[in-house]
């Protein structure tokens, strides 16, 4: 039976959802990764993914002074380095350093994309626009990658503090 509840709890209700790793760079050149669950594709033609950073994040400062990000869906082998990097300010740490995460550069953007991704968008910004304390921004994807032999990623539950490992077959 439906009943009245609060948000938190309907995060946990709705879970699993996809956990994505949002990689941005700064005008001084340095690599943030940012821990995202908020995100979806918004067409094919173009082909466009739309996500939803905090106005106050330091993800937000960058993907303002340089628009273009990826959005790397990682392998269950970095699973715990993947939340740590939402559970940490870019502006106080270096995610990549400290948490020992490898990069790749892009082909097509600026800032590198997550090694052990088993997909990752190469983005430029195309639009912003205010929704309360988040911003939404689309990303027209200008490269996609991917590792065909890859077939686990990961999604996070229990209010984003827990992470499984969903298998899947291509045939």
């Amino acid at each position: 039976m439906l009943k009245p509840v609060d948000f938190d709890r309907t995060l946990i209700l709705t879970s699993p959802h996809y956990y994505a790793l949002l990689v941005t760079i700064s005008k001084d050149n340095k690599v943030n990764v940012m821990g995202l669950s908020w995100f979806m594709f918004t067409s094919f033609s173009p082909l466009l993914i739309a996500i939803s950073v905090g106005n106050t994040r330091h993800t937000y400062k960058n993907l303002k002074e340089i628009p273009e990000f990826s959005l790397c869906f990682p392998k269950p082998e970095i699973a715990e380095k993947a939340i740590q990097c939402g559970m940490f300010s870019g502006k106080y740490m270096d995610k990549l350093s400290e948490l020992k995460l490898e990069t790749i550069k892009s082909e097509k953007i600026t800032p590198p994309v997550i090694k052990e991704s088993i997909v990752a968008y190469e983005c430029e910004v195309m639009d912003s626009f205010a929704t309360g304390d988040h911003s939404i921004f689309i990303g027209k994807i200008k490269n996609c990658l991917g590792d065909i032999d890859a077939y686990e990623h990961i999604y996070v539950k229990d209010g984003y503090s827990t992470t499984v490992s969903i298998r899947y077959d291509i045939k």
